[in-house]
């Protein structure tokens, strides 16, 4: 409520407190709160989306690290807010939309930027998913 910044109050639990206020109160509402706050909190959408990442352990130093934002995680995050929502603050933040690169992207000094990337990648591969899907369904009904 108001101007609470979820990522930094409640970083590891932040998925869920929205995903209740969803259930109980309704989307229209989590997506209200994530707009304003992208809006008025510097880097916020960056820090929201990293706290969807999961926490990766070193093979050989056992040190834990911030992982890749992958379709698990990203499925979350539009299960909670329009990703339309989310690609806007991105362009806001950046001053413009990354393009979409053909490889999943893995690796950028920027980390900010690096989750930027991941999520395009990951609604852009979707898309083209349900286009797919479409398609296919369309032909089916064709044939029948």
């Amino acid at each position: 409520e108001g101007d609470v910044d979820i990522t930094a109050v409640y970083p590891k639990t932040c998925g869920h407190l929205l995903y209740l206020v969803k259930k109980h109160i309704g989307k229209s509402e989590v997506e209200e709160y994530l707009t304003n706050f992208f809006k008025t909190c510097k880097q916020s959408v960056f820090r929201f989306l990293d706290t969807f990442t999961p926490t990766a352990w070193g093979m050989e130093s056992g040190i834990s690290h911030k992982s890749d934002l992958e379709r698990e995680q990203y499925n979350s995050i539009v299960g909670l807010v329009d990703p339309e929502i989310i690609l806007s603050a991105i362009t806001h933040k950046i001053g413009q939309q990354p393009a979409v690169v053909e490889e999943y992207p893995r690796d950028d000094k920027d980390r900010n930027q690096l989750l930027a990337n991941q999520f395009l990648w990951l609604h852009d591969y979707v898309l083209k998913e349900q286009a797919k899907a479409a398609e296919e369904k369309g032909r089916q009904a064709d044939v029948n």
